[in-house]
């Protein structure tokens, strides 16, 4: 039994702090591609602390 979507996971130390894993990621993904792109996108503007876009077009 999945209890996430997907499980999104970084490193502690070194380069693999600079690393996301994203595992259980949903297959056949196409239908849900977009939402999924841009929850990872937000996690990882906060995971690397990447400055907030200028402007986010709607999905």
């Amino acid at each position: 039994m999945l209890v996430d979507d997907f499980v999104i996971q970084r490193g502690e130390t070194g380069i693999s702090k600079r690393v996301m894993h994203v595992r259980n990621a949903p297959s056949p993904a196409a239908t849900s591609s977009l939402a999924i792109a841009r929850s990872l996108a937000d996690e990882a503007r906060e995971l690397f602390e990447f400055p907030e876009p200028a402007q986010r077009d709607s999905v």
